[in-house]
């Protein structure tokens, strides 16, 4: 059988940072710059399997459909970004093969108890599991979620975080570890039918829990990781497009993104054959800064980091790039002072003039600032306080006896408060 995979598609992701008040068009909706470049990179993956309609069995996606709103932001989806995934969806439907979605970590309305695809369910080739109508029922009845058909069967796994579950309440997370560590005995069978794994999780964040073996699956697809990685029946598809900017030493094929192909038969090693999507431009700079260096020097270094990637040209809005300028090194008071109000400017001007191809610029600072004598110090403009009193803490204690305060315990805010003042003048 041959499958179509994709995930973390995050439809309707925006960031901050970027051209002012420009949008794009997208047939007959506007969208924002970098939402824009994850609904392009989704429908470039959606006519692909299209074209190769006569040869797909099944299309998967691994998590992440959306991305508002997550982790409780008030951000909604947008409603062209929901309309270009729901139109996306449907010309998949229309190949009359199956298409499976899982929840990811994004597009959960966690107050509200339901999830973003939800709306999909309209389509009848679909089948989505969501992470508050089916993996919690599934948890507290021992059940599994699985899509089975004559030849295979799915195992299907949206995000489910752990933690959460404690603060849902500890019978819940008593119940999920019994009924994980238990999964593979009880619902894992031995049949002549390709067993899939299917699951919105990594190590890193421990939501991909060990006691999964990939080794008991013919296929273990795991989603999350934006970044794709394949290894024997082992595979992480991926985002389709960069939500954050990579790292700056990160090797070149990291920075790529894909979907896959997947060629899979019954107690064989499958074939996975990855397509890239193109992607925009993403450039990671850092700027090494002396304690000598004035502001204009490194105003001007900053500048000629534009220069060497040839940014100062006419804007292009399919072609301008995502830019991260990360300072490093040391920087006097003064210096800091006046640069930054430069930075600002040019960041303000970058954003705007037609002479610059940038769609997105942002400064990271990884500087440490230090004073004539160079000693270290968290940030700029701090001095040392000389207290106009012997003991602080002791005349707010006396203060707060006068008042009388009978709701909170004056001597524990007397010594909250005598903390405060001895680490706001601690800068030796």
């Amino acid at each position: 059988m041959r499958i179509g995979l994709f995930s973390d598609t995050h439809l309707g992701c925006t960031v901050g940072d970027t051209r002012r008040n420009y949008t794009y068009q997208l047939d007959e909706l506007r969208l924002n710059s970098i939402e824009y470049d994850f609904a392009k990179a989704f429908n470039y993956a959606v006519n692909y399997f299209v074209e190769e309609r006569n040869e797909l069995d099944l299309i998967i996606h691994a998590g992440d459909f959306f991305h508002f709103p997550y982790r409780g932001t008030k951000t909604i989806l947008s409603e062209p970004s929901r309309v270009i995934g729901g139109r996306g969806i449907k010309r998949l439907n229309e190949l009359n093969i199956p298409i499976v979605i899982i929840d990811g970590n994004h597009g959960i309305y966690n107050v509200k108890k339901i999830s973003t695809i939800r709306q999909f369910q309209i389509f009848e080739n679909v089948r989505i599991f969501t992470f508050w109508n089916d993996a919690l029922s599934a948890i507290v009845n021992s059940t599994a979620m699985m899509f089975e058909q004559e030849n295979y069967c799915i195992h299907a796994f949206p995000y489910i975080n752990p933690i959460s579950l404690q603060i849902m309440g500890a019978d819940l997370h008593d119940l999920y570890k019994a009924w994980i560590n238990q999964y593979e005995i009880n619902h894992l069978k031995n049949s002549d039918k390709i067993n899939i794994c299917l699951i919105h999780g990594m190590t890193a964040d421990a939501t991909l829990p060990k006691e999964l073996n990939p080794n008991r699956f013919e296929l273990f697809i795991a989603g999350h990781n934006h970044l794709s990685k394949t290894e024997k029946n082992y595979i992480v598809p991926g985002s389709t497009e960069k939500w954050k900017f990579d790292s700056i030493d990160i090797e070149e094929k990291k920075q790529k993104r894909f979907f896959h192909f997947v060629n899979i038969e019954k107690n064989e090693a499958p074939e996975i054959e990855s397509v890239e999507i193109p992607t925009r431009r993403m450039i990671v700079e850092s700027v090494e800064i002396d304690l000598d260096d004035t502001h204009q020097e490194i105003y001007n270094r900053i500048h000629q980091k534009l220069e060497e990637h040839e940014l100062i040209e006419k804007f292009d809005d399919e072609s301008a790039a995502r830019v991260k300028i990360i300072l490093t090194g040391n920087i006097g008071y003064s210096t800091w002072s006046d640069l930054s109000p430069n930075l600002t400017k040019l960041s303000n001007m970058v954003l705007s003039a037609p002479n610059y191809n940038i769609i997105q610029f942002k400064v990271d600072k990884s500087i440490r600032y230090k004073n004539k004598a160079e000693k270290d110090v968290s940030e700029p403009g701090r001095a040392e306080i000389v207290y106009l009193i012997e003991d602080p803490e002791a005349e707010f204690l006396n203060f707060l006896k006068k008042l009388e305060i009978k709701k909170y315990e004056p001597k524990l805010l007397a010594q909250l408060f005598g903390n405060v003042i001895k680490k706001m003048g601690d800068i030796q």
